[in-house]
């Protein structure tokens, strides 16, 4: 997904940037378009080959994708970040966080709860009375 959304959609782009076997590549594609993040269309110049584009599901996806590299480099990067966020005109360096939408708050461990929502089934329900908080205990 990370590829496609930086504007790598064709076949042997795709393959030649993530190092993996077609058929590898093949069944990720195939996955990613069947469940929906992207699309997969014949691209213009070349009549017999297609392209990867993400879709609108699939571009929600790149402030997850932003987080999960920005704890990559903290964590997983002990002689530094191999990718830095930036902004594409200023090239300033952009740290991601998570907000809530509606209290523009930074989300933490111990600050955010789940509860049983429309669609949980019935057991769900009843293990859910309470909030579960992430980072909490159990």
């Amino acid at each position: 997904m990370r590829d496609t959304t930086l504007g790598f959609r064709r076949f042997a782009e795709l393959q030649a940037r993530l190092g993996i076997a077609p058929n590898m590549l093949t069944r990720r594609l195939e996955t990613l378009t069947r469940h929906g993040l992207l699309e997969r269309r014949r691209d213009a110049s070349k009549p017999d080959r297609y392209e990867y584009v993400p879709t609108e599901k699939g571009l929600e996806l790149v402030p997850v994708l932003l987080a999960l590299g920005a704890w990559g480099n903290r964590w997983l990067a002990p002689r530094g970040a191999p990718l830095l966020n930036v902004h594409p005109k200023t090239r300033r360096r952009i740290d991601p966080i998570v907000i809530d939408r509606h209290s523009r708050r930074e989300l933490k461990a111990g600050g955010v709860g789940v509860v049983a929502g429309p669609g949980a089934p019935a057991a769900v329900r009843r293990q859910l009375k309470q909030p579960l908080v992430f980072g909490g205990p159990p």
